[in-house]
């Protein structure tokens, strides 16, 4: 059983989530609350012109999954795509693996949310990553839900360890694809060496690597071509 939750944020434009046959909470925010100065992925600041670094606007975990459920759809199948037929992004065998039962017709953007929040963010920890840094929360959370948890935090693992000074800021991660404590930790350390300009580098890090990943799967599989030109679009932020 899968419960509404209550969504606070104000959600970031005025596109309704076509197919939506009944006002549930998630569609009633999206169509009667838009705003549309919200920041958006690619949008930033910038700091004086001596330092000339893009800061990306942080953003809410509902505002991260709100529009990765936008990305995707109500309903898509487009031939090409390995997942299939999915609803708001989410496959069946997914969506069956996280004990729904119902009709994907009936998947709603409120049970489709909450798929989302418990499985891409508190099930693997990716919250915990947030509460540190909104923007490299937002860039995994991103990444684990287009190209799976374990890439994601391997991603962010990988980047840390050779980010550590030869070790002299904290002990090299074991890349196991799993955010604990030691992750949070190493996280938490970077931070406080290199701060806001590091906080930076290892979002722009990130998204090289999700870049790179979205190159090689299409080199390798060419039915991708369909689609690597939007993902580098929507995905991959290098403001």
């Amino acid at each position: 059983m899968f419960s509404v939750l209550e969504v606070e944020a104000p959600f970031y434009d005025g596109r309704s989530l076509y197919g939506v046959r009944e006002h549930t909470l998630v569609y009633r925010h999206l169509k009667e609350r838009p705003l549309k100065g919200l920041p958006t992925r690619q949008e930033c600041t910038w700091q004086p012109k001596e330092n000339a670094m893009c800061i990306p606007k942080p953003r809410t975990i509902n505002e991260i999954i709100l529009e990765a459920m936008e990305k995707e759809g109500f309903r898509s199948n487009h031939v090409d795509d390995l997942g299939g037929d999915t609803t708001y992004g989410i496959t069946e065998a997914t969506a069956r693996h996280l004990g729904y039962k119902e009709s994907m017709d009936n998947l709603t953007p409120d049970i489709a949310y909450s798929l989302y929040l418990n499985e891409y963010v508190q099930r693997v920890n990716f919250d915990d990553i947030h509460a540190v840094s909104a923007i490299v929360g937002e860039e995994v959370i991103d990444t684990g839900i287009n190209m799976g948890q374990y890439t994601a935090a391997v991603f962010l693992q990988r980047w840390l360890n050779v980010f550590n000074n030869k070790q002299s800021y904290y002990k090299d991660l074991v890349i196991d694809g799993q955010v604990g404590p030691a992750t949070i930790t190493a996280l938490k350390a970077f931070l406080s060496k290199r701060g806001q300009e590091g906080e930076i580098v290892l979002w722009k890090s990130l998204n090289c690597s999700q870049g790179s990943r979205y190159l090689d799967i299409t080199q390798a599989r060419e039915n991708n071509e369909s689609f690597v030109y939007g993902w580098m679009k929507n995905r991959v932020g290098m403001v």
